[in-house]
């Protein structure tokens, strides 16, 4: 069994996390290997659970950064 802490209104808690220790070394071993990151991507309680949804993203590199950063100054300039 492996626990985890969950940082819940401000207290943290250990909850149990329920996969087995396989599917984690996957999730591990795929996000080294294409250079991702492992996101949460929705909360939500059933019955007196809370179940998570994980996704795997890929990183931005800074470039990508700052381009993006780039083209919202941009939009800001042209609505003020």
């Amino acid at each position: 069994m492996y626990w985890t802490n969950v940082i819940f209104n401000g207290i943290s808690q250990k909850r149990k996390l329920l996969l087995h220790r396989t599917e984690i070394n996957n999730w591990f071993r795929t996000a080294q290997q294409q250079k991702a990151i492992i996101v949460v991507q929705r909360i939500y309680q059933k019955r007196r659970k809370f179940k998570l949804e994980i996704v795997l993203a890929k990183r931005r590199r800074k470039v990508e950064k700052r381009q993006l950063l780039r083209e919202r100054e941009a939009v800001r300039e042209i609505d003020f």
